[in-house]
């Protein structure tokens, strides 16, 4: 689906676990197609957040509440239009 929809979708939010691939993955397999996405990742597993490769933009834990991440999405998105990657964030995002 994001191979046909790749000009439609601004950002992904993803689990970390999911069945058939993680986060990390998938983050991995859109950033072939679209290297300028921004890709979120969401996990309960402190380890798991501290290790998140590259490619995924921001890693946010279980339990951040909506505003939060919605001013992630925000700033990656400011970012990717000012050229700059990460937009200043730290890639690790704290819980509320």
């Amino acid at each position: 689906m994001f191979r046909s929809k790749v000009k439609e979708i601004d950002a992904v939010i993803s689990d970390y676990e999911m069945p058939g691939m993680n986060g990390a993955q998938l983050a991995a397999e859109l950033k072939s197609y679209d290297p300028d996405i921004p890709v979120i990742v969401i996990s309960g597993s402190l380890p798991i957040l501290e290790q998140t490769p590259y490619f995924v933009d921001a890693a946010v834990p279980k339990g951040a509440s909506v505003e939060k991440i919605v001013d992630n999405i925000e700033a990656l998105l400011e970012a990717g239009r000012a050229g700059h990657a990460s937009g200043g964030l730290s890639r690790k995002m704290p819980p509320d």
